[in-house]
């Protein structure tokens, strides 16, 4: 089975075996289903049978105790009529009722009372009921015409018989008779009859009452009847009975015309298991076939399984030898004692020079096979049938190629014959890279020991285990007497307890820490015991289990003294900037002395000149020539010009000293004053002014600025055919620039830089009138707030002045 369960997976791929191993397990899962369907059916049939059985166990039992108290209550009912017809022909006394009563029936039927219509005793024997109200309540509860029993006292029933019609004729006709029975009698009875079959019975009235019961349950435990075999006993039905949640089995049998039954109830596990049971030989045939089948189809789904995952796992060993970057081969010894390599993975066809070669291939055509067939036999010399490694370092000749090689040998074939693995490992890259490691650690052995700065290297027992030459020039030390010692010993006495600790936590805490030379920089000692300043840089590394800290020093004496005399000289900087601050405030106090000179002092000569020329040509105008009256016109033009200058002045003054109070302004609504304030004399010009964005600035001096500017393309852009004034801004350089643009008579570029100097006109003042300092006010203004002014023009072709805020 197995082999042919290999061969068909060998035909078939994974997801054919897998559906082959799902078909297996549905049909077996369908086999085993069948065989318990099976085997369910003679089960089925013999728990019928049995239930069957009992049941009619328990009826033949009925029939037993029904047959027994038939004949006592048969008996029971000749007795009583014919004492009743004695009675009723006239004989009277006790012998007359017990006459009849023989030894046996003496023990179940006791006192016997004859009564009358009024239910008055006519006759009877000592005992019973005689009392004509008990005797009426027995009347009422009895079935005319037949015997009838009922609950008397504790130990006694009443066994009843009412006559109606002409029943009982004579000359003395009695209504009825009463017998006591003995309820342990009849229990007896009925415990005698139940002995065989472990069970209960009960002689139960059609209304339900238990009047007596029997059994092995005992007197004291009363039954309480299902409500199935209640309905059949009102009913006068006969049958078996097994009703769900009881766990007795019950027959009802009607006792002939009696308004009675029996009652018999028997354990039902018990009554099952006194019934014999049906075969089930062909359901458990069954149930060992549905086991089979599940046997069988779990082993050929664990053998398909198990040639899945094999074929598998070879798949992947495969794909595993041919991937593995380093070289692996499979050698076995031949029958002559040499080696043959049987498998080989790319790596190694390449480092073994067997490219073209096919199939199994002798040692001797493999490179360095010589040296490979020594390694084999010194492996086969000292185990055998086991798994052991050897190292061994095989040179090749294939491009100067290094290879470490593992033989390790493997379990014979079953011919007997050797088998090994050779696992390699090329060494080619590792040599080069601890070449090119060692040709770093020369260079950076090189670079430290070439360094200007002392580098020291410290474990972290702060030891010493590299000292370069700067250390040695430095410290006075050489490297044989530092190496293994404290570091602390470079250091002063009294910086070998608390600076000292603060350095190396600040190094155990931190991967880099440097330390500046600052106003008191670290310390170094030489060996002669001079001190000397030094600057430290200090880096962490670790290697494993083992750190190292690096240590750069520095002298920094001279950097010191440099630092020093910087010192000395920001001093006497500082010294020149306080005497330089004490003349230029001497100069603004001469400044203001000279502004308030100007102000009253030129101002009174001027008012002078102007009132007492005004009132010469007032007064002697008509006197004089026509050339005096043009001179004294001159004076007075020119004494106006010299106060318009003075204001001027005083003005660019103004702007210099005032003190800037910035704040957010709002441009467009300070043009569109400045605009409606200065256009009156200029409604023929067209004044477009655009989006104006806010600035930070004093918007006193910032009115003044757009005052200055405006006025002037407005005046110089008046005599045009159609004068235009153009306000907006532009961005240019990163910044936003507020330009006022015109069509006016404009200005020769070459002459720009004198646009904005104090009292420069570009233009004669009889052409434009003006003092020629209003840009200067501007640009004096704009570089208060850092800002900046330009200018650009053409002559007949109008001017642009634009400025720039931060």
């Amino acid at each position: 089975m197995a082999g042919l369960i290999e061969r068909l997976s060998r035909r078939l791929d994974p997801w054919a075996s897998t559906r082959v191993e799902v078909l297996v397990g549905l049909g077996g899962l369908a086999v085993v289903t069948l065989a318990l369907l099976a085997a369910m059916v003679p089960f089925r049939e013999a728990h019928d049978a049995r239930e069957r059985d009992a049941l009619a166990l328990v009826g033949r039992a009925a029939l037993l105790t029904q047959r027994d108290l038939l004949r006592v209550l048969d008996v029971t009912d000749f007795v009583l009529d014919r004492a009743a017809r004695r009675v009723a022909s006239g004989v009277r006394g006790a012998t007359s009722v017990g006459d009849d009563l023989t030894s046996d029936l003496k023990d179940l039927i006791g006192g016997v009372v004859v009564f009358d219509q009024r239910f008055r005793v006519m006759d009877g024997t000592r005992g019973g009921p005689r009392e004509p109200a008990a005797l009426a309540e027995i009347a009422r509860m009895a079935a005319p015409d037949v015997l009838d029993l009922h609950v008397g006292t504790a130990d006694r029933l009443h066994a009843v018989h009412l006559f109606g019609g002409t029943a009982v004729v004579g000359e003395f006709s009695p209504a009825g008779i009463v017998a006591e029975v003995s309820a342990r009698t009849l229990r007896e009875m009925l415990r005698a009859q139940m002995l065989s079959h472990g069970g209960d019975a009960m002689l139960v009235r059609r209304d339900g009452a238990v009047l007596v019961e029997g059994g092995a349950r005992g007197p004291e435990r009363q039954s309480v009847l299902p409500e199935a075999v209640l309905r059949a006993i009102a009913a006068g039905r006969d049958g078996e009975f097994d009703v769900p949640g009881e766990r007795r089995l019950y027959a009802v049998r009607r006792l002939a015309e009696y308004p009675l039954a029996v009652v018999v109830a028997l354990d039902a596990t018990g009554a099952r298991e006194a019934v014999a049971s049906g075969s089930v030989l062909p359901a458990w045939g069954f149930i060992l076939l549905a086991a089979f089948a599940l046997g069988t189809t779990l082993m050929l789904m664990g053998a398909t399984r198990s040639m899945r995952r094999a074929r598998l796992r070879g798949a992947q060993e495969a794909a595993l030898f041919e991937a593995t970057p380093d070289p692996l081969l499979l050698m076995r010894q031949t029958a002559d004692g040499d080696f043959v390599c049987e498998h080989r993975n790319p790596a190694a066809r390449r480092i073994f020079r067997s490219n073209d070669l096919l199939g199994a291939v002798p040692i001797g055509q493999l490179a360095a096979g010589e040296t490979l067939r020594r390694a084999l036999e010194q492996v086969a010399g000292q185990t055998r049938h086991s798994i052991r490694a050897f190292d061994l370092s095989v040179p090749l000749g294939s491009e100067s190629a290094q290879v470490e090689i593992h033989v390790i040998a493997l379990p014979a074939s079953d011919e007997g014959m050797l088998r090994f693995a050779v696992i390699g490992r090329e060494l080619t890259g590792q040599r080069q890279a601890e070449r090119a490691l060692r040709e770093r650690s020369l260079q950076l052995e090189a670079i430290i020991e070439s360094a200007m700065d002392a580098v020291l290297i410290t474990d972290d027992q702060r030891r010493i285990v590299m000292y370069n030459k700067a250390a040695e020039h430095m410290f006075g030390y050489s490297a044989q007497e530092t190496i293994g010692q404290d570091v602390l010993m470079l250091l002063p006495e009294r910086y070998r307890a608390v600076p000292a600790e603060k350095i190396l936590l600040q190094a155990r805490r931190r991967a880099s820490w440097r330390l500046r030379g600052g106003t008191r920089p670290l310390l170094g000692c030489r060996r002669n015991g001079d001190e000397f300043p030094v600057e430290l840089a200090l880096s962490r590394v670790e290697l494993g289990d083992a750190t190292l800290f690096t240590l750069i020093l520095r002298d920094i004496t001279e950097q010191v003294g440099a630092e020093l005399e910087i010192s000395v000289l920001n001093d006497s900087l500082e010294q020149r900037v306080a005497e330089r601050t004490a003349e230029l405030q001497r100069a603004y106090r001469e400044m203001e002395a000279f502004s308030y000179s100007v102000s009253h002092d030129l101002r009174a000569p001027l008012r002078a000149i102007h009132g007492y020329t005004f009132l010469l040509s007032d007064g002697e105008g008509e006197r004089l020539s026509a050339e005096g009256r043009d001179l004294l016109e001159r004076v007075m033009k020119a004494s106006v010009r010299m106060g318009e200058l003075i204001d001027d002045f005083l003005d660019f003054s103004r702007v210099g000293r005032a003190e800037l109070t910035r704040q957010k302004v709002d441009m467009g609504r300070l043009v569109s004053e400045v605009v409606a304030e200065l256009r009156g004399p200029y409604l023929h010009t067209r004044v477009s002014v655009g989006l104006l964005p806010p600035a930070y600035g004093d918007p006193r001096l910032l009115r003044q600025v757009w005052v200055n500017l405006i006025g002037n393309a407005l005046k110089f852009s008046s005599r045009g055919a159609e004068p235009r004034v153009d306000i907006g801004v532009s961005h240019t350089r990163g910044r936003t620039w507020y330009y006022v643009s015109d069509n006016g008579i404009g200005f020769d570029m070459t002459y720009a830089d004198k646009l904005f100097g104090v009292f420069q006109r570009l233009q004669t003042l009889r052409e434009f009138e003006g003092t020629g300092i209003g840009l200067a006010i501007v640009k004096r203004v704009v570089e208060r707030h850092h800002g900046g002014v330009a200018a650009e023009g053409a002559p007949g072709e109008g001017a642009t002045i634009s400025f720039w805020l931060p």
